[in-house]
């Protein structure tokens, strides 16, 4: 695929995270995926335990989930990308407990 290409499928991958569109990362990942988590997830295998075991349990604490690419680098195959994710979660997280305050995450 080509730079634009990739692209492309970069910002249809964070519109299906944004609709919250389970179904969507069939058609945006391999099966064989690895998505490599912060501490407490660790390494995921496949679309199927990405979906089950980060995106469901996630929109399901924070129900006004919202992503940004703020820097975006292409070349190629290659594709990085770093921004921000805001949410306000309704039940705890990781062992913190919900209070209603908004938290903005950084990713890359």
């Amino acid at each position: 695929m080509s730079t634009e290409e990739n692209l492309e499928l970069i910002h249809r991958l964070y519109e299906a995270l944004n609709a919250q569109d389970l179904d969507a990362h069939s058609e945006l990942w391999t099966e064989d995926m690895i998505w490599h988590g912060p501490p407490g997830f660790g390494d995921i295998l496949g679309v199927d335990g990405f979906v089950d075991e980060v995106l469901r349990p996630f929109y399901a604490t924070f129900p006004d989930y919202h992503v940004v690419n703020e820097i975006e680098v292409a070349s190629g195959e290659w594709v990085a990308a770093t921004g921000t994710l805001t949410g306000t979660p309704r039940d705890e997280w990781l062992g913190v407990p919900a209070n209603g305050n908004s938290v903005v995450m950084r990713f890359s």
